[in-house]
């Protein structure tokens, strides 16, 4: 099944590997300086991941404007080349205990949540969950991977990032991408 007809039927579409590693490592070099703030859904819960400034620095808001990013999200929705959607971009951090609670976005025809640095395995957490019409659906994302959702329809959270022995001080950093058409 293609991107279109997966994204059409479900309204959403994991995309593993989607960005080769030195892609990767150079996206989340630029996140690494980037200003932030705490962050939670509400403003008013405790604090629960750090969300970073992506659009201060000009390569990260152009990443989702260009290919591949920009190609997908036009085949997923069955759009015509000439349309350019504006984009709002920033970084999420999380490490030990950061998490993002269940809930569904207030805007945005679509997001694209890409993977720049995860731990090595499962059992540190962090992982994305979308509750779809098939039931919740566990959608891990390793570094390079990519996933587009629409965030408006469905409820997501992430697991709390959590220490292990092989992994003491984990740390995930994802960009997203949301796009208005």
């Amino acid at each position: 099944m293609n991107v279109r007809e997966r994204y059409a039927r479900e309204r959403w579409v994991r995309l593993p590997g989607f960005l080769a590693p030195g892609t990767v490592r150079e996206l989340e070099r630029l996140t690494r300086d980037l200003p932030g703030r705490r962050a939670s859904l509400s403003g008013r819960e405790p604090p629960e991941w750090d969300e970073l400034e992506a659009e201060a620095c000009p390569e990260l808001p152009r990443f989702f404007l260009g290919e591949p990013a920009l190609a997908v999200v036009r085949e997923a929705l069955d759009l015509a080349v000439g349309i350019r959607p504006r984009v709002r971009c920033w970084a999420n951090r999380y490490r030990i205990g950061d998490r993002i609670p269940p809930h569904r976005d207030g805007g945005g025809d679509v997001q694209m949540v890409v993977c720049l640095k995860a731990p090595a395995g499962e059992a540190n957490g962090g992982v994305l969950h979308l509750a779809t019409a098939g039931g919740v659906r566990a959608c891990p994302l390793r570094p390079g991977d990519a996933v587009l959702l629409e965030v408006t329809a469905i409820e997501h959270w992430t697991t709390p990032l959590v220490a292990t022995p092989a992994a003491p001080e984990p740390e995930r950093v994802v960009l997203v991408g949301r796009y208005d058409l």
